[in-house]
């Protein structure tokens, strides 16, 4: 997806009036990025018309690019306004919108990469991002709490689209479980920021070798018995993080539903 494609990207999404800054952010801008990372990109919009820089983004992306599906996340703290794509590849790009006159409903970051800006706006506030090389206990609680609830939020959705038989859909919430189980990693390490995140050979050395080797395989293999038995490993990684010995009642669904389509399946 990067190199030709990301200059296709920009030159899209740089011809829609309202777009003034587009950013790389992500593994990418900090060369950490692997076959497997997302694409993740920042568009700086003027205030005006935000619905139709929404659906012009959109319109721009699902005509250049083959896009299998398109999921509008609406408006998300830190992230502005999220659209994700999953392209028939299985690779995923994310984009988010910023208003230009409200930075502050995303943490800019320091080593985000400009690849356009009609103002110079997007490069003084990457020049003036703040670092948070470490954050307080009680914000890492609150983060834990928060990436733990989309855990199993993302855990039902997986569910739903293993019991449908929806490849593309089951391929790409197993990867958001896998990025939000290495956030929740980060904080349990304290060594988590959300500017300068560990590369993610860092992240999987910390990991059970048995969910190494599925999440190698998951992707390259794809079948359902591979994709629940992926499930059950991150939830079980999710288990052992957590100091309290007993299960949450989720937590005992999930696993119980999970382990009741192995023996169904495989």
């Amino acid at each position: 997806m990067l190199d030709k494609s990301l200059g296709v990207l920009t030159e899209l999404l740089s011809t829609i009036p309202q777009v003034v800054g587009i950013g790389l952010g992500g593994s990418a801008s900090r060369g950490a990025n692997t076959l497997d990372s997302d694409v993740d990109v920042f568009v700086l919009s003027t205030s005006t018309a935000r619905c139709r820089v929404m659906r012009d983004i959109r319109q721009a992306v699902c005509d250049r690019f083959p896009v299998a599906y398109h999921v509008d996340r609406g408006f998300s703290a830190g992230m502005g306004y999220l659209q994700q794509f999953l392209l028939n590849d299985a690779s995923t790009i994310d984009i988010a919108v910023i208003e230009e006159n409200r930075p502050e409903d995303f943490d800019i970051q320091p080593t985000m990469l400009v690849l356009f800006d009609s103002r110079d706006r997007l490069s003084h506030l990457v020049r003036n991002a703040r670092r948070f090389d470490d954050i307080s206990e009680l914000r890492a609680d609150e983060l834990i709490a928060s990436y733990t609830a989309l855990f199993y939020i993302y855990g039902f959705g997986l569910l739903k689209s293993l019991q449908k038989g929806d490849m593309w859909r089951t391929l790409y919430t197993v990867e958001r479980m896998r990025n939000v189980l290495f956030v929740l990693i980060r904080l349990s390490l304290r060594t988590y920021s959300p500017f300068l995140r560990r590369p993610e050979d860092k992240i999987e050395r910390v990991l059970p070798k048995n969910l190494i080797e599925m999440l190698a395989k998951y992707k390259s293999e794809p079948d359902w018995c591979t994709l629940a038995k992926t499930a059950i490993l991150l939830l079980d990684t999710l288990r052992t993080m957590q100091a309290t010995s007993e299960k949450s009642p989720l937590e005992e669904r999930l696993h119980a539903e999970f382990t009741r389509l192995i023996a169904d399946t495989c």
